[in-house]
């Protein structure tokens, strides 16, 4: 009899402490739960930062891009126009002289040579408008090849 209350005891005293114990861990377990719910939203921000610093880097670094894509055209164009004004000095010139050196049928042979000069330059500065700088640098030099022969 008595061991069977001392039994009873014990497990009351058992019950009574694991009891105690889960009252004492439910309150830390929250506080947990809340702790970890405010890191998974303090990461979720941290991501989304990263994110819009990623895109926001990238449209720069295409803005950059397309900026010295412009810078190149804007080079090109002005060769473009620099050649084209020495061709016309060079015609004109070359007329110039013609008129005072020549007869009339050589005026005409110098203007004709002198306009067919153009037109291939003012070709190849069309070809070099169309490509990068390195074809344009390449395009002049076989103007110049044609203009000597």
């Amino acid at each position: 009899m008595q061991q069977q209350q001392m039994q009873q005891q014990q497990q009351q005293q058992q019950q009574q402490l694991q009891q105690k114990k889960e009252r004492e861990e439910t309150p830390k377990q929250i506080t947990q739960t809340e702790t970890d719910m405010e890191q998974d939203i303090l990461n979720v921000h941290q991501q989304q930062q990263q994110q819009q610093q990623q895109q926001q880097q990238q449209q720069q670094e295409e803005m950059e891009e397309e900026q010295m894509q412009q810078q190149q055209q804007q080079q090109q164009q002005q060769q473009q126009q620099q050649q084209q004004q020495q061709q016309q000095q060079q015609q004109s010139g070359a007329i110039k002289s013609a008129k005072t050196d020549m007869p009339a049928a050589d005026v005409a042979a110098a203007a004709a040579a002198a306009a067919k000069a153009a037109g291939v330059a003012a070709a190849a500065s069309g070809v070099a408008a169309a490509a990068d700088m390195e074809t344009a640098a390449e395009a002049a030099e076989e103007t110049a090849m044609c203009m000597d022969h």
